[in-house]
């Protein structure tokens, strides 16, 4: 391998490259250079004497600015001259071509050498740490739940493989039962959880339905409108009630009597009563209805002979009196009716 080599100025410094080498060459003080001053001849202030103009031509101009330094030097006039002549102070700078940079070629020693490629191994080695660094922070962040379940569905067939065989080797390749085994005692242990939960519910049931029952014995809860429905309903009833005794109050007993001497069967001539209707008047009185059963026909054909006879019925049993009466109570003019 070559040694490399520097490129570098007259001035001892780095050799630059275009417009940064026409500053370095303008602002540089090693490449300034002095200019070139003419100075006045001391002389006596002569009153007499009178200025003279001088004149030049436009091709003495082209001449002067080409003439080099030394012949502008040459080109004074002497003292003797400058005595009995005009004053005339001059100052020219020399003008030239800017000289060329001088390249000098400093070959590298191998201490040199070495302790550039350490300081590079160095900077390379930082920035491949800082590489790395930055490279795991990536991945970390990089590595999502779907990466995640993509890499457990690579791995789940390899590993279902190796338990199995794993197993195998264990159980001498009997899996099937050891299959049966386990299933019966997952439903046995499903079962017991099962128990366990349904005895849970039945106790919470009874307890609220006992806790029901103790509210609703201390507070009994109806709805409304059942209650108005019985209420009018009892008002309805004892108001029929009295309606119908008061109706009934006076002649009463004079109508019973007459109907006991004719007969206990009268044909009505209103309607039929309904359920309703029964429903409203209430339980005949039971003496009545016992007096009734006792006074029954013995046969059908003696009571049809005795109809044919006449319309009274004829009883064996002596009349009631006032005090029969008295002890029996008042019929119930409905059931009378009937």
């Amino acid at each position: 391998m070559s040694p490399k080599v520097i490129k570098r100025c007259s001035c001892g410094d780095k050799l630059k490259v275009g417009t940064a080498l026409s500053d370095h060459l303008r602002d540089s003080p090693k490449h300034k250079k002095p200019s070139v001053k003419g100075k006045a001849v001391s002389k006596p202030f002569d009153s007499k004497a009178k200025p003279v103009a001088m004149t030049a031509k436009p091709g003495s101009l082209v001449q002067a600015k080409n003439m080099s330094t030394s012949q502008v030097a040459s080109s004074t006039p002497s003292a003797a001259e400058a005595a009995t002549g005009p004053l005339i102070s001059c100052t020219a700078k020399a003008k030239g071509k800017e000289p060329a940079p001088i390249v000098t070629t400093i070959e590298e020693t191998p201490t040199d050498k070495l302790e550039r490629v350490k300081a590079n191994v160095k900077q390379y080695q930082s920035l491949n740490d800082i590489l790395r660094a930055k490279l795991s922070e990536l991945l970390q962040f990089e590595i999502t739940s779907e990466l995640k379940a993509a890499i457990k569905n690579e791995l789940k067939p390899v590993l279902k493989r190796d338990l199995e065989d794993e197993i195998k080797a264990e159980f001498g390749g009997d899996l099937k039962k050891l299959k049966s085994e386990m299933m019966s005692d997952l439903i046995s242990e499903i079962k017991s959880d099962f128990k366990k939960a349904v005895k849970e519910e039945i106790k919470n049931e009874f307890r609220m339905t006992v806790a029901y029952q103790l509210s609703s014995k201390s507070e009994m809860k109806t709805e409304p409108m059942d209650d108005l429905k019985s209420e009018l309903k009892a008002e309805l009833k004892i108001e029929l009630m009295e309606e119908f005794r008061n109706s009934n109050k006076f002649g009463s007993s004079k109508k019973s009597a007459e109907k006991l001497k004719r007969g206990w069967r009268v044909p009505s001539k209103g309607a039929a009563l309904t359920e309703d209707d029964l429903d409203l008047i209430g339980d005949p009185n039971p003496a009545w209805n016992e007096f009734r059963n006792s006074n029954k026909p013995q046969s059908t054909e003696e009571s049809t002979e005795e109809q044919k006879g006449g319309t009274e019925i004829r009883n064996e049993e002596p009349a009631l009196t006032e005090n029969d009466f008295d002890l029996i109570g008042e019929p119930n003019p409905d059931w009378i009716e009937l």
